[in-house]
């Protein structure tokens, strides 16, 4: 049995554009607008995976950046770890400043050690020195002591003349502040 659908001319003209209709929304409902979401999600994804990789690339290129600054650093710490001594060697480097005191006629009368003062990775040994020379002598003596191989420096240098009596020189008494660098073992708070 067939089904038969007699329509008069006016009706078909209303039926067919419904008919056409209705299938032209099935048709984006069912496979057009699916597709269309598909890609804006897919666009979305791919937006959000661009932003990532420009991320990384930003961070390989401060990476690289990072790891020059490393390499720096290490050199740096390097050739500081051969200018200032390790605690074992305070007694040589300071054996080193007498005998250069000895060699230029500098008398020490005081050499009184201060108390150290930690940094974050080196420690400060400072000592208060006090003594005699001519001038000419003490010129010497510092030159010599900025010249050492571990770093050594002079600060707050006070000195007067003295002339007459015994003393046919013109003697300088003089005052200053030594201060050399010791490397921690572990890197301490820097006090604040």
């Amino acid at each position: 049995m067939a089904f038969e659908l007699k329509l008069s001319p006016q009706n078909q003209q209303i039926v067919v554009p419904i008919v056409i209709i209705a299938g032209l929304y099935l048709g984006f409902s069912y496979l057009y607008s699916p597709t269309v979401n598909k890609i804006k999600e897919v666009e979305n994804t791919l937006q959000t995976e661009k932003a990532k990789l420009t991320s990384y690339k930003d961070a390989s290129r401060d990476l690289h950046r990072l790891r020059l600054e490393v390499e720096k650093l290490d050199f740096f710490i390097g050739e500081s770890m051969k200018k200032m001594p390790l605690s074992s060697e305070m007694p040589k480097l300071l054996k080193s400043f007498t005998d250069s005191a000895v060699r230029y006629g500098v008398d020490i009368n005081v050499w009184q050690p201060l108390p150290p003062a930690k940094k974050e990775y080196v420690q400060e040994m400072t000592f208060k020195i006090s003594g005699a020379t001519n001038f000419h002598n003490l010129a010497r003596f510092l030159s010599e002591i900025g010249q050492m191989e571990r770093i050594m420096n002079t600060s707050n240098l006070i000195f007067t003349t003295t002339t007459g009596g015994e003393n046919k020189n013109n003697t300088l008494v003089m005052n200053f502040l030594l201060t050399t660098y010791v490397w921690l073992e572990k890197p301490t708070e820097a006090k604040k």
